[in-house]
């Protein structure tokens, strides 16, 4: 596989991984949303619909800073300096 072929083929791969993702999280998190509008009633509706929007920002945040830690130690094992050959 030539490095154009392999560039477009993780390219592909991403954009089908993102529009998966972002299908599963709207409609999971839209059937959350409607359950919860059943479940409660009144002001404790809008502290359930904050309390879970809330988790759902912190969770974000937490996932952010693990990949960022993960492709961190990632790129220093790959940037460690290579011995030359005599």
């Amino acid at each position: 596989m030539t490095s154009n072929a392999g560039g477009a083929a993780l390219t592909a791969g991403l954009v089908l991984a993102f529009v998966v993702y972002g299908f599963g999280r709207n409609l999971g998190h839209n059937v959350f949303q409607a359950l919860v509008a059943d479940r409660f009633a009144g002001s404790a509706r809008s502290r359930a619909l904050t309390l879970y929007e809330v988790a759902t920002m912190l969770g974000l945040v937490a996932a952010r800073a693990a990949s960022a830690r993960c492709c961190a130690t990632t790129r220093r094992r790959s940037s460690s300096p290579r011995r030359r050959s005599r």
